[in-house]
């Protein structure tokens, strides 16, 4: 992302699980969309703590459709009729 206080940032995914964040990461750096993970270190701060399990991964306003859209087949559950 360009540096740019001005920039509006928009949640599109949380997880706490670490397979589909890696994957996730991986959807949003091969389509060349910048993203902040916000908590991802916050369980070696405080460890112990289920509160803090849940990674974000916000993008910026302009990309959030197109990111949201690569995204929107993660889930944390297994399909109903897994």
């Amino acid at each position: 992302m360009p540096d740019n206080n001005d920039i509006e940032l928009v949640n599109i995914f949380d997880s706490a699980n670490p397979a589909l964040l890696a994957i996730a990461k991986s959807v949003l750096d091969g389509a060349g969309i910048e993203y902040v993970a916000i908590g991802e270190h916050a369980g070696a701060v405080f460890s112990g703590n289920p509160f803090l399990g849940k990674v974000r991964l916000d993008v910026a306003k302009d990309r959030s459709e197109e990111a949201t859209a690569l995204l929107a087949e993660l889930q944390d559950e297994p399909p109903s009729d897994f």
